[in-house]
């Protein structure tokens, strides 16, 4: 029995430190360097879960950040000075959370090419200077704000590499992902508008491939003074792609 009992205690200690050796430094902490160029800050967890696979989240923000390729955009729309005061004007605060499933087809995990399918999840807040000419000749420019939520899916290529025991790189080479996209938008005017109706159209009929749009314009009385509610709601596609970036870190 004592024999027995020897021999089970040592196969136990045996399977035990089998198996913390092979979690031996299976967890990786690390933050995308390339989203500095466009105020993105990210950082990501990865655990690996045996020799060829993985899991990782990313959270990511954009704090206080104005239009992408802004200057390109004033350079084709800044003859209209509607649109280039919306473009100057928009600055946005933004959150990502990204859950993906990694199989690494080359090397031993967390080394290697790998593709991931992935989960996204966004939410970007914004705020917007819209001038506009009332039918009446006068110009209003209500600041808007709005949110956009949206929830998608898509597939990650990449590649890592450890350097010694400790330091990782990733490289996300390409992400397309597609979902559901929707917005609202609200302001308040300082008065109140002539032509609600006209508002409506000229906002509605805004060219956004493959969006809907709803907008409602409405004159009420606020702190005893009339002012025009401007409402915006959206529906749309969630497309983007994960662009190209690297990734450093450290491995635990």
């Amino acid at each position: 029995m004592k024999s027995y009992f020897l021999l089970s205690a040592l196969l136990l200690s045996f399977t035990v430190s089998k198996a913390q050796n092979s979690i031996e430094k299976s967890n990786l902490i690390k933050y995308n360097l390339s989203g500095l160029a466009i105020n993105y800050h990210a950082v990501q967890y990865e655990r690996v879960f045996s020799p060829k696979t993985s899991f990782a989240i990313t959270a990511g923000f954009s704090p206080s950040t104005s239009l992408p390729f802004k200057e390109r955009l004033i350079e084709l729309y800044g003859n209209d000075a509607q649109a280039r005061t919306a473009i100057e004007s928009t600055i946005f605060d933004k959150f990502t959370i990204t859950a993906e499933y990694r199989l690494y087809l080359s090397g031993k995990a967390p080394q290697g090419f790998y593709i991931a399918p992935f989960a996204r999840y966004s939410k970007m807040s914004m705020s917007q200077q819209y001038s506009f000419l009332d039918s009446d000749n006068t110009t209003h420019n209500p600041v808007i704000e709005g949110t956009f939520t949206g929830f998608g899916g898509g597939v990650l290529l990449g590649a890592q590499w450890t350097l010694g025991k400790t330091v990782a790189l990733d490289l996300w080479l390409a992400g397309p992902f597609l979902g559901s996209q929707k917005a609202t938008f609200n302001a308040v005017n300082d008065k109140k508008i002539t032509n609600t109706t006209g508002l409506e159209n000229d906002i509605e009929n805004t060219d956004i491939p493959l969006w809907n749009m709803d907008a409602t314009v409405t004159n009420q009385t606020i702190g005893g003074t009339q002012r025009a509610v401007i409402d915006v709601n959206l529906k749309g596609p969630f497309v983007g792609v994960r662009m190209l970036g690297l990734t450093v870190g450290i491995r635990f």
